[in-house]
């Protein structure tokens, strides 16, 4: 009696444990599925042979036993795939951050060095009109302090919707208003605030163009990454941003994006990483 009393609470136990972690397999796949479909479809997979009402079900209507070594193999193999396909693009980022740190500081060097002595020559040379001198003002008006720069860059999008905005320094930690930029800007929707393929593409847009036509915020960003809920995910590295904004529109930005890569290519250098995807394959 004793041993039979034993071998019940093994399977009370068993099964308390298939649907702890079958629930939490399938939470953890719905909720993944739309902005990366493999590691959420791997977790659903895991999550069907671990409860039990799926389990009766498979194996009443294939006639076939899914046994502990079985599951076992399903869930290793699941585990091994969700940890190979699961985003890796801040880990990629940190990778690069020494030499592309290194780069930037040399080439802002030279480019600041130059802009200076040419400054300096024109304005001994040229006496400045009234119209230079409104100029100059204007744009000393325009340009932002760098311990505001974070701040700006976030109001700039907030523009154009509540959205979900971290910005992140070279080195891959939060940037706040002592960081140095570069800077990396990640833009994240709720499903609630993307209506169809056309909505996402509009709001896409509309965040790039707030950041990349100010040129205020623009030098100081790498790269702008926007995930609409369920349509398209994009980045636009600010090397690749050198068109008129006024002569694009939603439709054709999203073409332009998805002309330089149409799968999400996090490698190579931050300020080059352009890509546009699409999440809901009818969005085009």
């Amino acid at each position: 009696m004793s041993e039979q009393a034993s071998q019940n609470k093994k399977i009370t136990a068993g099964l308390i444990l298939n649907w702890i972690f079958g629930v939490l397999f399938a939470l953890t796949g719905i909720a993944s599925v739309f902005s990366e479909p493999i590691p959420g479809l791997v977790m659903l997979i895991m999550a069907t042979v671990l409860l039990p009402p799926i389990v009766k079900l498979i194996e009443q209507k294939s006639n076939f036993k899914l046994t502990r070594i079985i599951k076992a193999i399903i869930i290793i193999v699941g585990l091994i795939v969700f940890s190979a396909t699961v985003d890796t693009s801040k880990v990629s980022t940190t990778q690069q951050i020494e030499s592309q740190k290194e780069e930037q500081q040399t080439t802002d060097e030279e480019n600041d060095t130059a802009d200076t002595d040419t400054s300096e020559q024109l304005n001994e040379e040229q006496p400045q009109s009234e119209t230079d001198v409104q100029t100059d003002n204007e744009e000393k008006t325009e340009a932002i302090p760098t311990t505001d720069t974070v701040s700006a860059i976030e109001n700039a999008i907030n523009t154009t919707g509540d959205y979900e905005v971290t910005v992140w320094t070279m080195n891959g930690d939060f940037a706040n208003a002592e960081s140095s930029p570069p800077f990396e800007v990640i833009v994240n929707t709720t499903a609630s605030q993307i209506q169809d393929c056309f909505d996402a593409k509009n709001k896409l847009f509309n965040v790039m163009e707030a950041v990349y036509s100010n040129n205020a915020l623009k030098n100081n960003v790498a790269r702008i990454k926007f995930t609409a809920w369920g349509q398209l995910k994009a980045s636009l590295g600010v090397q690749d941003t050198g068109f008129d904004w006024s002569a694009s529109g939603p439709s054709n930005f999203w073409k332009i994006l998805q002309q330089y890569k149409s799968y999400e290519d996090e490698s190579g250098s931050l300020d080059q990483r352009t890509y546009g995807v699409r999440i809901n394959n009818s969005c085009e």
